[in-house]
């Protein structure tokens, strides 16, 4: 099957796609064939062509012209990465009026990893201040949680472990760690921790595509008033957009550091009471 170049980053797409699918630059729209002419005189009626079914696919069918007064094109250059999977998601927030929308990535995260989990999305997604402030939040609660249960290796290695060697009965047993545990505040502790991931699931499962549609328009509104070379506009745009891989080391960094601090913290309560 014939493949059609972006001409922006050269990546190859599918015909039916109107959007890059790495950077997000809008195809242009094919004009239609025009049909042959014959004059009175002729005696030839051409068979009528057979109709050709349109190939689109469902997320592209409901994807309106802008975004809270940004034009599509340019929101989805400035998204790039899946920008066929999440435009149709803002088209539906815009036309309801609704800031809810499923996420399923950052509410994965928010479920297993907690705040800190979550922020890894937003994190790649470029979106700092929700990451820092979802950093932040769940370091604080992984090092009270630490503190509370007096056993860090259950926020560290046998969770990780639970990736490395995926087997049920390992993980359910790392998982329900915390409930067997005696004194009252391990089982805080667990309590804590299970409330926090599933709210974390929750909140920014649902809050998160909204708080990104804001971020899209309000980065892209800026860089129009910064950007007075048109020639450089649509660059410019998948510069400062698009995601950051390396940005979610960041997150485990923070994941680790709350770690340790959690058992230094701990350390040094044992020790004073």
């Amino acid at each position: 099957m014939n493949k059609k170049l972006c001409n922006y980053c050269g990546t190859e797409n599918e015909q039916h796609y109107k959007y890059c699918k790495n950077c997000g630059n809008e195809f242009p729209h094919e004009s239609e064939p025009a049909a042959p002419q014959f004059t009175e005189a002729s005696n030839f009626v051409p068979t009528p062509p057979m109709p050709q079914p349109q190939v689109m696919p469902n997320n592209r069918m409901n994807v309106i012209d802008n975004i809270s007064g940004i034009p599509t094109e340019e929101v989805a250059l400035f998204v790039g990465r899946k920008a066929n999977d999440i435009l149709p998601k803002f088209s539906k927030m815009e036309l309801a009026n609704s800031k809810v929308s499923w996420c399923w990535p950052v509410a994965i995260l928010g479920a297993f990893l907690g705040p800190i989990g979550a922020a890894c999305w937003f994190f790649y997604r470029k979106m700092y201040k929700p990451a820092l402030l979802l950093s932040a939040i769940g370091a604080v609660i992984h090092i009270a949680v630490i503190i509370l249960s007096g056993d860090n290796s259950i926020n560290t290695s046998d969770f990780l472990s639970m990736f490395a060697f995926p087997d049920y009965e390992e993980a359910m047993g790392s998982l329900s760690l915390f409930a067997a545990q005696g004194t009252i505040w391990q089982k805080l502790a667990y309590f804590i921790d299970i409330i926090t991931s599933l709210l974390t699931c929750l909140l920014c499962g649902l809050f998160a595509f909204n708080s990104y549609k804001n971020h899209c328009v309000e980065k892209i509104n800026y860089y129009r008033t910064i950007q007075a070379d048109g020639r450089y506009y649509k660059l410019g745009l998948a510069a400062i957009g698009g995601v950051s891989g390396g940005m979610i080391a960041l997150g485990v960094v923070i994941y680790v550091l709350a770690s340790i601090l959690g058992s230094i913290a701990y350390t040094v309560v044992s020790a004073l009471f």
